[in-house]
């Protein structure tokens, strides 16, 4: 199914669940191994996109079964996450910081998530994914997106990391790719990296 809106750099879309993945989005995103299943059904913050809006790279906002039941017990102090690296956790306002390290993440003035106590991003991991996974965020009346302050503290940190500077590249990613278009779409100047500044 084609996109209905091309998505713009910092705004907050949702991952479908596999439900609604058709075939070549299961097989190239979860059997490939290369996102767990437990990944989508997320709000996800686009980071970047290809040139022809067909593809974006997120990273999702999480909870991380963190909830009043467990007095909003931070995921780095949950048993089932601790192998996670502390310092690669981000906090949106309202949510327990890591460490004093790193700002808050903020969204647009006015603006929050339906959890705000407990909004984190794993800067570890992120994804490239065809637009037809993403839809809108439904749970708020207005598009959330991130100020641009936050997304260029994102990005910046994310390109410290092993591996970030192949996440247009990823052998993985090809079959994928090639079976949208032919070409893949992070050769030349397909992807635009750099943050928009349009609201």
């Amino acid at each position: 199914m084609a996109s209905t809106r091309n998505w713009k750099d910092g705004e907050i879309a949702f991952l479908k669940g596999v439900d609604q993945f058709n075939h070549t989005e299961y097989r190239s995103l979860i059997a490939s191994g290369y996102m767990r299943e437990a990944t989508t059904q997320h709000p996800v913050i686009v980071l970047e996109h290809s040139s022809d809006y067909q593809h974006y790279l997120i990273t999702t906002v999480s909870a991380y079964g963190s909830s009043r039941e467990n007095s909003y017990l931070a995921p780095w102090r949950q048993a089932c996450h601790r192998r996670k690296c502390r310092e690669s956790f981000r906090a949106f306002f309202g949510s327990e910081k890591p460490s004093e390290e790193h700002d808050y993440l903020w969204l647009e003035p006015g603006q929050q998530f339906p959890k705000p106590k407990t909004s984190w991003v794993y800067i570890r991991l992120c994804f490239v994914v065809p637009a037809s996974t993403l839809t809108r965020f439904d749970k708020t009346p207005t598009q959330l997106r991130v100020t641009q302050e936050s997304l260029k503290a994102l990005l910046r940190d994310m390109r410290k990391l092993r591996g970030f500077d192949k996440r247009w590249t990823d052998p993985r990613h090809f079959r994928l790719f090639k079976l949208k278009h032919g070409d893949h779409p992070a050769l030349g100047k397909a992807v635009e990296t750099v943050p928009s500044t349009n609201h």
